[in-house]
C-alpha cells in the first residue's frame, strides 16, 4: 500500500482532517484504527490472537523505531502532533473506557435526587399552587374596594350576608347562603341551561364573591337546604382563619374553609356507625339540629369544641323512625364526630333555646304541649355522661366567655345610635294582612322620620357610624344613622293592595338625587307601562294574563318594590334620603313564595371590606325575570329566577348626598 508497507509491528495512525481525496480507502482505514493520540495509546491484551496470522500482536513502537521510516501524509510526519481523537475505541476483550465506567454511589444519589426534583417541582405547579385568581395570593399588590354589582343566574341568596378572610392582598370576601329555582320545578319545568342551575330545587348551597370585584370565588352545592351560617365562631383546622359553621335541614350541619371552600367535615358518629354495621343493625343519624353552643376543648385536640340538640334517625328499609329532640351532644369541632354517648331529657319532649352562661352551664327550654320551662345542665356533667370520665374543671372553668351565634328577627327592632332611637315593628302576615310601623327620634324624644304604611315589611335595619374624614379640602362632619330596605306589594294574588300605591310616593322622605345615582332608574317594564295599566285598572288583567301565558291558576305573581332608606344625622341636621327604589317580581305556588321574605330580613350590611378604614354598603335582592312576555314559546320556561349583589361605597358618596340636599 501507498505509504509504505504493512508488516509485523507496524503502527497505523488515523488520517487528519486535511487529507487529501487522492489517498486509498485501505490506508484510512489503517491510519484510523492506529493513530497516536498525543502519545496516549491503547495496549491490546497479550492473550488476544491476530486472526489473521495466528501470532501474538507486537508491541507498539513509534515510526522511525529501530531504523523504521517515517511516514508523511500530506505533508505531516507521524511525529507532529495531531489533534486528539475523542472517539473512545472499543477494545476487543468488551472493557469499557475509563469514562465509561459505572457511576459512583454518591453520583447515583445527586443523579436520583435531581430526578426527585424535577418531578417536584411539576406536582407543586399542577397540584398546590392554586390557579385560580380568587385564590391566588398577591401580596405586594393590594386591591381596593370599588363599587360593583353582581348577578346570579337561577340563585335566590337567604339569610345574613357573612364577611370572611380572603387571600392576603385581595381584601375580604363575602359568603352567601342559596337556594335554587323551587317555583319552576313545583311547576315541572327544568331549565334547559344547565349554567341557571347551580343549585337543585331541593338542595342548596354557598356562594362566596370576592369583595373588591364581585367575581365568584367558589360555591359549594350541599344536598339539604342550608338554613344558617355563622363564620365568626371557631377555627376548626387552626390556621389562623375562622371556618363557616353550617346548619340545614335534615342532617346537614358541617364546616366549611372560607378561602378555598372545601368541606373540612359533616357532623358523624363513628362509633355508632361501626357498631350498627357490625351488628347489622340500622345506622343512626341526628336530625334536627339546632345552631351548635361553641365551648373550650374538652377532647384535648386544641380546638374549641361544640353542644348541640338534636334528634336520632333509626330509618331502616324506608320505615321512618325518628326520636323526640331532646338530646344533647358533644361534637369535636375538629373532626365533626360525636364525643361520647348523647345526654336524653327523658322528662322533656323538646329542646329549644340552647345557650350557655360564664359558668359553663348550659341552659334550655323545655316544650311540652301546653308550655315552655327552663333548664339547665353543667358541661362538665354532660361530658361525664358522654365518656365516662371527669373533666379538668380548674382548667376548664379559667376560658373565658366565647362568642355564640345569635339569631335576627325583625317584629320589633329597637336600635340607639348618636342619640338617636330607631322603632321598627311589623304586624301581621304579608302580603295581605301586614303593615309596618316605622320611627326615629332624635334625644329629645321629637320625631325626624315616621312610616306607617300596609302591605309593607321592614327588613332587619343596620347602623352606620362615620368618624372624622377630610375628603380633599372638604371636611365632612361626623356622621351617624341608619339603613332601612322596606318591601311594599303594589299587586298579586288578583288585586291591587289598599294605600300601597297612594303611599309609596308621599313618605316623609326626600327622594330627588338619591345616593346611588345609577340604581334610582325604574325597571323597563314598569316604564313602558306593562303594569302601571294594571295598577288602575281592575284585577281582571293580571288573572286574564297568567290565564293566557298558560301558567298554572295557582301560580300567583306579585309585583313588589323594594327602597332602601337612608336617615343619617350629626350636630346640627337630620336628612332622610331614598338610596334606591327596585321592582322585585315575587311567585307564589301552593304556599311556596319566592323570593321567601323570611330569607330577604338580612339582606343588609355595612362592612370594611378592603380594611381602609371606609365603609361598604353590601346589599342583596333576588326577583324573577319575564324572558317571553308575549308568551310565543308556551312549553318553555319564561320565569328565570335571579339574584343580585351591590356593594357601594358609602363613605364617598357622603360629599355628593349633602351636596343634593343643600341644594334642595
Amino acid at each position: 500500500m501507498s505509504g509504505g508497507g504493512v508488516g509485523q509491528g507496524a503502527v497505523y495512525s488515523p488520517l487528519p482532517q486535511s487529507i487529501s481525496d487522492t489517498d486509498s480507502s485501505e490506508e484510512e482505514l489503517n491510519n484510523i484504527a492506529h493513530h497516536n493520540d498525543n502519545r496516549k495509546f491503547i495496549v491490546a491484551s497479550k492473550d488476544t490472537i491476530d486472526k489473521n496470522n495466528g501470532k501474538k500482536m507486537g508491541e507498539y513502537r513509534q515510526l522511525g523505531h529501530d531504523g523504521e521510516g517515517e511516514v508523511s501524509i500530506n505533508g505531516l510526519t507521524n511525529r507532529d502532533h495531531a489533534t486528539a481523537d475523542d472517539i473512545p475505541i472499543i477494545k476487543p476483550d468488551g472493557v469499557r473506557p475509563r469514562n465509561l465506567e459505572a457511576m459512583s454511589p454518591l453520583r447515583k444519589v445527586c443523579f436520583i435526587l435531581s430526578i426527585l426534583i424535577c418531578g417536584l417541582t411539576i406536582v407543586v405547579f399542577l397540584w398546590l399552587i392554586p390557579c385560580d385568581w380568587a385564590t391566588c395570593p398577591s401580596a405586594p399588590l393590594r386591591l381596593g374596594t370599588r363599587s360593583w354589582e353582581t348577578t346570579l343566574q337561577g340563585v335566590e341568596l337567604k339569610g345574613g350576608i357573612s364577611v370572611v378572610a380572603g387571600v392576603p392582598g385581595r381584601g375580604r370576601n363575602l359568603v352567601f347562603l342559596a337556594r335554587g329555582d323551587v317555583i319552576n320545578a313545583a311547576l315541572g319545568k327544568t331549565p334547559t341551561d344547565r349554567s341557571k342551575s347551580t343549585f337543585s330545587a331541593n338542595g342548596g348551597g354557598l356562594v362566596s364573591l370576592t369583595g373588591s370585584a364581585g367575581e365568584v370565588a367558589w360555591y359549594i352545592p350541599l344536598p339539604k337546604m342550608p338554613k344558617e351560617m355563622d363564620c365568626t365562631l371557631i377555627d376548626v383546622t387552626d390556621d389562623g382563619t375562622e371556618d363557616c359553621i353550617i346548619l340545614g335541614s335534615g342532617k346537614l350541619l358541617a364546616a366549611i374553609n372560607p378561602i378555598s371552600g372545601c368541606i373540612e367535615w359533616y357532623v358523624h358518629n363513628h362509633t355508632n356507625h361501626n357498631e350498627k354495621v357490625q351488628h347489622n343493625e340500622t345506622v343512626v343519624y341526628a336530625v334536627d339540629m339546632e345552631f351548635p353552643i361553641i365551648i373550650p376543648d374538652v377532647d384535648g385536640d386544641g380546638v374549641k369544641d361544640m353542644v348541640t340538640a338534636c334528634s336520632f334517625d333509626h330509618t331502616k328499609e324506608d320505615v321512618p323512625v325518628v326520636t323526640q329532640r331532646n338530646n344533647l351532644v358533644l361534637i369535636s369541632g375538629k373532626m365533626g364526630k360525636f364525643i361520647g354517648q348523647a345526654y336524653t331529657d327523658r322528662e322533656c319532649p323538646r329542646i329549644s333555646g340552647l345557650s350557655v352562661g360564664k359558668d359553663w352551664t348550659l341552659y334550655y327550654f323545655c316544650h311540652n304541649n301546653t308550655s315552655a320551662s327552663s333548664r339547665q345542665l353543667p358541661v362538665d356533667k354532660l361530658y361525664y355522661h358522654a365518656v365516662k370520665k371527669q373533666l379538668n374543671t380548674s382548667a376548664y372553668m379559667q376560658n373565658l366567655p366565647l362568642k355564640q351565634h345569635h339569631g335576627f328577627g325583625t317584629m320589633n327592632r329597637v336600635n340607639k345610635v348618636g342619640g338617636h332611637q330607631l322603632n321598627l315593628v311589623n304586624q301581621g302576615h304579608c302580603p295581605n294582612h301586614c303593615k309596618v310601623y316605622i320611627q326615629v327620634t332624635n334625644k329629645h324624644g321629637e320625631s325626624i322620620m315616621s312610616l306607617n304604611q300596609t302591605a309593607t315589611h321592614g327588613m332587619t335595619p343596620v347602623v352606620l357610624v362615620f368618624n372624622n374624614n377630610t375628603n380633599g379640602k372638604e371636611h365632612v362632619e361626623p356622621v351617624s344613622g341608619f339603613v332601612l330596605k322596606i318591601w311594599t306589594w303594589i299587586t298579586g294574588n288578583g288585586h291591587i293592595f289598599s294605600s300601597s300605591v297612594n303611599d309609596i310616593d308621599n313618605l316623609n322622605m326626600t327622594s330627588s338625587n338619591p345616593l346611588f345615582r345609577s340604581r334610582l332608574r325604574r325597571s323597563s317594564e314598569w316604564n313602558d307601562g306593562k303594569y302601571s295599566h294594571r295598577l288602575h285598572r281592575s284585577v281582571k288583567p293580571t288573572l286574564q294574563q297568567i290565564s293566557k301565558n298558560g301558567s298554572s291558576p295557582q301560580l300567583e305573581v306579585h309585583q313588589l318594590k323594594e327602597r332602601i332608606v337612608l336617615v343619617t344625622f350629626n350636630a346640627n341636621t337630620s336628612h332622610t334620603v331614598n338610596a334606591s327604589l327596585h321592582d322585585i317580581t315575587q311567585l307564589c305556588f301552593q304556599y311556596e313564595c319566592q323570593p321567601d321574605l323570611t330569607f330577604q330580613e338580612q339582606s343588609l350590611l355595612i362592612a370594611d371590606l378592603d380594611q381602609d378604614g371606609s365603609q361598604e354598603l353590601i346589599t342583596y335582592l333576588t326577583t324573577f325575570t319575564n324572558s317571553d312576555p308575549d308568551d310565543t314559546s308556551p312549553n318553555s320556561i319564561k320565569w328565570h329566577l335571579q339574584s343580585k349583589v351591590r356593594v357601594v361605597r358609602l363613605e364617598a358618596e357622603l360629599p355628593k348626598l349633602y351636596d343634593a340636599v343643600s341644594r334642595q
